[in-house]
C-alpha cells in the first residue's frame, strides 16, 4: 500500500492543481491525505483524483482557513466523534490538565479506509506553521501525539 501525506499549499490555480496531480500520478498513490486544500476543493482537483483512480474522496471544510483531503482507490468512511483538542495555554502541559477539558478542536478528518486487506483508521491533521503561529505548532503536534 502506498499512502502520501501532503500540505499542497491551497493551490487555487488551475496550473498548480494540474502540478499536484502529475505528482501524485508519479507516486502511484493508494490513499492521499492533502492537508492545506482550499475550503472547498476545486472541481479540477476532485476530477484529478479520480482520473487516478482515488474514486472515494471525503473533505474538512473548516468555518475559518484551509481544508483537508482524504481520497482512496478503497471506499473510506468518516470517523465522526474524533477530535483532538489543543490547549489554550502550553501552561496546561504542566499543569497536569488534559488537553481535551478546554482547549480549541485541531482542525481534523479522520475516515476508515475499507482496504481488501483489512480495514484501517486514518487521521490527517492541519499543524499551524511554527514561524507564524508561535506555540501553536508545538501545541498541536503535543495534543496529536497524546
Amino acid at each position: 500500500m502506498r499512502l502520501i501525506s501532503w500540505n499542497i499549499d491551497h493551490p487555487a490555480e488551475s496550473n498548480d492543481i494540474e502540478a499536484v496531480i502529475r505528482t501524485l500520478r508519479s507516486t502511484k498513490p493508494d490513499v492521499v491525505a492533502l492537508q492545506e486544500t482550499t475550503r472547498t476543493p476545486s472541481q479540477d482537483l476532485i476530477d484529478g483524483l479520480i482520473r487516478l483512480g482515488l474514486q472515494s474522496i471525503h473533505t474538512f471544510k473548516p468555518s475559518r482557513g484551509w481544508g483537508l483531503l482524504v481520497a482512496s482507490k478503497w471506499p473510506i468512511e468518516p470517523l465522526e466523534g474524533a477530535v483532538i483538542r489543543i490547549p489554550k495555554d502550553e501552561k496546561d502541559y504542566y499543569r497536569g490538565r488534559h488537553p481535551a477539558e478546554d482547549g480549541e478542536p485541531a482542525r481534523l478528518l479522520s475516515v476508515l479506509v475499507n482496504r481488501p486487506r483489512g480495514m484501517f483508521e486514518l487521521h490527517t491533521v492541519h499543524v499551524p506553521p511554527g514561524s507564524q503561529s508561535g506555540w501553536r505548532k508545538i501545541d498541536t503536534i503535543r495534543a496529536v501525539a497524546r
